[in-house]
């Protein structure tokens, strides 16, 4: 219910700036929403503890991002786990969002605390558009996180067949190996992943890294 009704109060703070020309309300609403002792921020971070960058993102709260980037706040800001808006949008699969984000200038290779970048965020979801949205904006396909797994490992270890291909095609090195050595395949087959693995069977050596940007294949 929060968040609904923090919504309903930008879109309301929103039109009172449209109305008046304004911004002393909307700089208030977003000083208290940067304010981690504000009943703002409290009632935005909810139950999961996010600051209110990613939650914005994982609700897909379109206005409140709009407000924050035109403050010049937001993009980039991390919250205590490094994770930023665009993570929270990549996890959700808003792609609208993402959109806006990256057209101003959000990251698509910025790691959280633990390494974890939007792509890996879209490759274990399996949100295909999202992905190939960052893989076109740059996105590092072959970028690991703290533990050695890229976004290909983490796909293949869920199954997501549609999304291995996608990475593959845009340069994923399929013999990438974890800390712990294992690699892509390894990760299909402990799972029981059997179309992923016959998938990256069947692949020549040649598919295994290529050299070429996913941005340019397209």
């Amino acid at each position: 219910m929060y968040y609904e009704l923090l919504n309903a109060v930008m879109y309301f703070q929103l039109e009172a700036y449209n109305m008046s020309k304004d911004w002393t309300p909307v700089k208030q609403y977003l000083k208290d929403l940067l304010n981690e002792q504000s009943s703002a921020y409290k009632q935005l971070q909810g139950t999961d503890h996010h600051s209110p960058m990613y939650t914005i993102g994982t609700r897909g709260f379109e206005e409140l991002a709009t407000v924050l980037v035109m403050a010049g706040r937001g993009v980039g800001v991390c919250d205590s786990d490094g994770n930023t808006m665009l993570h929270g949008a990549a996890e959700s699969d808003y792609l609208r969002l993402g959109e806006f984000l990256l057209a101003h200038g959000a990251d698509p290779n910025q790691s959280n605390a633990v390494g974890y970048t939007p792509l890996m965020r879209t490759a274990w979801f399996n949100h295909l558009q999202f992905g190939e949205l960052l893989l076109r904006s740059g996105a590092g396909v072959n970028t690991s996180d703290s533990n050695g797994d890229t976004s290909l490992h983490r796909a293949a270890y869920r199954g997501h067949l549609d999304m291995v291909r996608l990475l593959v095609e845009a340069g994923a090195d399929t013999a990438a190996a974890k800390n712990d050595g294992a690699t892509i395949m390894d990760n299909a087959r402990h799972h029981g992943r059997t179309a992923v693995v016959c998938y990256l069977s069947m692949l020549p050596s040649s598919s295994r890294r290529s050299t070429v940007p996913y941005a340019a294949l397209r």
